[in-house]
C-alpha cells in the first residue's frame, strides 16, 4: 500500500495522467473478509477519462551538493537557448557544473549574469533586449531563458577559470613542438609598377619606346615614369607571366610588353622563404598542446561531478 501511496503522490505532484488502455479499463481490488471470503470491488473509469494521454514524465532525479533537480522527458525534447538539441546527459552535466560553481562560492549574482548576457548579445551584432526574442524563438519565457543562460554562464566560468587555468604547458614542450613542426613563410616581394603607353596615332613606335625604356632602366633618364605605391605580393599571388620576379634583385627594373604599351616592374625589397619565429607561434602552440590535456582534465572533472552526485534514472 505504501508504494501505491507514493505513486499517487508523485502523479499529483507532477500533474501526470496515467495512460489508459484502448480497451475498457477496470480495476479489480480483492479484499479479505473476516470469514476468509474473497470479495471483489470493481472500479470502472468513465469513458471520457480513459483516453487521456501522458503529457510528460520524470526521467531522472539529481541530488547534487547544492540542490536536487528533476528532469522530465520534455527537457530532452526541448532545444537549448542556443538552438542545439540536448541529451539528458548534457542537461545533467550542465546542472552539476552549475552546482559546482555555487558550491565554490564563485561570484555569480543576477547582475553579473545580466551583464554577461548583454555582452554576449552585443557580440553577435544585436542590441540589448533582443535576448527576449531569441528566448521566445526557442519556446522560452524571459525568466526561463535567463535561468538557462545562468547555467551556461556558470559552466563557462568553470571551464575557463577552474579547468583551463590549471592546465600547464612548460616551455620545453613548446620548444620541442616548434622544432618538430616548423611552419615556413612563403617568399614575398615588394614591387612598384608603372605603365608606359605607345600612342600609335601620334606616330609612336614600340621599338622607339622600348629603346627609351631601356635607357631609363640604365640611367633613369629619357622618359617620365609614374610609379605606383610599392606593395607586397606573396609568391603564390604572382601570375604565371610574372615568374621572372623571384629572380630579380633589389632595385632591378624589368619590362614586359602588353597591349597598348609596356608594363614596368621594379623590385624594392624581397623576403625569402623563412621559418615563422617561435615568438609569433608561442601562444598558438600553447593552445595546441593544451587541447589534449584539456580533454583529459575535462573528462576527469566531469566524472568527478557525476561521482559526487546521486542520480536516479526513472
Amino acid at each position: 500500500m505504501r508504494s501505491l501511496y507514493i505513486i499517487a503522490i508523485f502523479m499529483c505532484f507532477t500533474g501526470i495522467h496515467a495512460k489508459s488502455s484502448t480497451k475498457s479499463f477496470k480495476n479489480s481490488i480483492k479484499k479479505e473478509t473476516k470469514e476468509g471470503e474473497t470479495k471483489t470491488v470493481s472500479n470502472s473509469i468513465p469513458e471520457n477519462k480513459q483516453r487521456r494521454k501522458l503529457q510528460d514524465k520524470m526521467v531522472a532525479l539529481v541530488h547534487g551538493p547544492v540542490r536536487s533537480q528533476i528532469f522530465c522527458q520534455s527537457d530532452q525534447q526541448r532545444r537549448g537557448i542556443d538552438g542545439r538539441q540536448r541529451s539528458l546527459q548534457d542537461n545533467i552535466a550542465e546542472e552539476l557544473g552549475y552546482q559546482k560553481v555555487k558550491e565554490m562560492n564563485a561570484p555569480m549574482d543576477d547582475t553579473m549574469v545580466k551583464e554577461h548576457l548583454t555582452r554576449t548579445v552585443q557580440s553577435f551584432g544585436l542590441k540589448p533586449g533582443d535576448e527576449t526574442t531569441i528566448f521566445a524563438q526557442e519556446g522560452y519565457s524571459y525568466t526561463e531563458g535567463f535561468d538557462k543562460f545562468r547555467l551556461m554562464y556558470a559552466n563557462n566560468m568553470l571551464t575557463e577559470y577552474f579547468i583551463k587555468q590549471k592546465i600547464m604547458v612548460c616551455e620545453d614542450e613548446v620548444i620541442a613542438y616548434y622544432n618538430a613542426n616548423p611552419i615556413e613563410k612563403e617568399p614575398k616581394y615588394k614591387l612598384k609598377m608603372a605603365f608606359v603607353s605607345v600612342d600609335r596615332e601620334k606616330g609612336q613606335k614600340s621599338r622607339g619606346i622600348e629603346k627609351d625604356i631601356e635607357r631609363y632602366i640604365q640611367n633613369g633618364s629619357g622618359i617620365d615614369v609614374a610609379w605606383s605605391e610599392p606593395s607586397w605580393l606573396l609568391e603564390s599571388d604572382l601570375a604565371e607571366n610574372l615568374d621572372f620576379i623571384p629572380k630579380m634583385e633589389k632595385g632591378e627594373i624589368k619590362r614586359q610588353k602588353v597591349v597598348g604599351g609596356f608594363q614596368l616592374y621594379q623590385l624594392e625589397n624581397k623576403k625569402p622563404k623563412r621559418l615563422v619565429s617561435l615568438k609569433k607561434r608561442y601562444r598558438d602552440i600553447v593552445e595546441t598542446l593544451r587541447k589534449p590535456k584539456f580533454e583529459t582534465t575535462y573528462q576527469k572533472h566531469q566524472k568527478s561531478l557525476f561521482d559526487n552526485a546521486t542520480i536516479v534514472h526513472i
